[in-house]
């Protein structure tokens, strides 16, 4: 079973599907010339000895066939090993056949000797393009026998352990190759996946140590920040579909940018909505202050955005803002082919209902009394009242922010 996630693991497939096509190429074009050498310039060998032609030709012509029929559509599990097997069982044919030839000398044979390291080296060292570690291994074991086999009369122990000793230097080296490239593929994939909701700096935390956060679903007290832009639909009718994308992407950029500044966890975005968390396992205590900061940086930001948007002839936008501080469960929803982490919980409701009140109450950022007490004297808070909340028993203390 592969310790990857499902889409690293999916990525490795792929990656090795495209390979081993190139390898087959690459197995096609070396044994068809090979054959064709053997059987055209050397007449001496064709007469005496046609079979290393013919099963390098046929290999090379079997290869292709491969390439154009099976390889085109999937990569079965076990056709890398099979194929393996099938290059180092050719290499030791068509060369114990052509030293076993009548018409080459012993001069020769020594020559042929020693092009028998380099050959089965090269189809050792292409195990590095299929990501296996177990790969290696087996080549390994049918280099060491494919060399037993070819110098079995003309090789002396020492150089036997010699060339063995390279050929395990050569396979551990592949290895330890593929084991560090399955590494990375998941930390890639790991970091891309961090990369959707998390700030740079917690990015690199969590990349060097994963544990730092718990996927599995914890409890725990946070900030949730939900920004909505008003009148979108209205706007979103007048416009073409390309354009409302472009609005949304330039928007989204800039609240992005100022939520990971405040090491803030992006959520989700829903529609034009955005919910961004602050609070554990990233974050100190400070989480609400600085969901508080986001907010106010999250409109100065849209009004920068505002004006690049007057000079293209191009509507304001207004967003609410509502803020609001308690427990919730952080972690993965979903089924196994398709998860996402995110958060849930009363909390999240909540700060979402307070939102949706931003233009009842005529202000831009609402925020509940457990956020507001984390404020801080740098920041003006507008006392509301007590207000009711769809969805709540009681009315809830509020305040706002411009």
């Amino acid at each position: 079973m592969s310790l990857l996630p499902p889409s690293a693991a999916r990525t490795l497939y792929e990656e090795a599907w495209q390979n081993e096509r190139v390898l087959n190429v690459f197995r096609a074009v070396s044994w068809t010339p090979i054959g064709v050498v053997l059987f055209l310039l050397l007449p001496r060998l064709r007469d005496t000895t046609p079979l290393p032609s013919l099963i390098a030709l046929a290999y090379g012509a079997s290869a292709a066939v491969l390439g154009a029929t099976l390889l085109r559509h999937r990569l079965d599990r076990g056709l890398p090993a099979l194929l393996t097997t099938l290059d180092f069982v050719v290499f030791t044919a068509v060369l114990d056949a052509v030293r076993r030839a009548p018409v080459i000398a012993s001069s020769d044979v020594s020559e042929i000797d020693q092009s028998v390291v380099t050959g089965l080296m090269l189809i050792v060292a292409t195990n590095m393009l299929r990501f296996s570690w177990r790969l290696p291994l087996w080549s390994l074991v049918c280099a060491a026998l494919s060399y037993g086999f070819l110098r079995r009369d003309h090789v002396h122990a020492v150089t036997y352990g010699v060339d063995v000793v390279q050929f395990s230097a050569l396979s551990a080296m592949l290895v330890w190759s593929a084991r560090r490239l399955r590494t990375v593929i998941r930390r890639v994939k790991e970091r891309d996946a961090f990369a959707r909701f998390l700030p740079g700096p917690a990015v690199d935390r969590l990349t060097r140590d994963p544990s730092a956060l718990d996927l599995g679903g914890e409890e725990h007290d946070a900030t949730v920040l939900f920004a909505d832009i008003r009148g979108f639909t209205t706007l979103a009718e007048s416009l073409k579909p390309a354009d409302v994308v472009r609005l949304l992407n330039e928007y989204f950029q800039e609240m992005v940018e100022e939520i990971f500044s405040w090491e803030g966890i992006l959520d989700k975005f829903i529609g034009d909505g955005i919910c961004a968390v602050f609070g554990p396992p990233l974050a100190g205590e400070d989480a609400a202050h600085r969901a508080i900061q986001c907010a106010i940086g999250m409109q100065r930001r849209l009004g920068q955005l505002n004006q690049l948007r007057a000079g293209r002839g191009e509507p304001e936008l207004r967003i609410g803002i509502g803020l609001h501080s308690g427990p919730l469960v952080a972690g993965n929803v979903g089924s196994p082919l398709r998860m996402e982490y995110t958060h849930i919980g009363d909390t999240v409701n909540t700060a979402s209902r307070l939102e949706g009140l931003t233009k009842e109450l005529g202000s831009s950022i609402v925020l509940s009394e457990a956020t507001a007490a984390h404020a801080g004297d740098d920041v003006e808070l507008h006392d509301l009242g007590a207000v009711a909340i769809r969805g709540k028993p009681v009315p809830m203390h509020l305040f706002a922010i411009g």
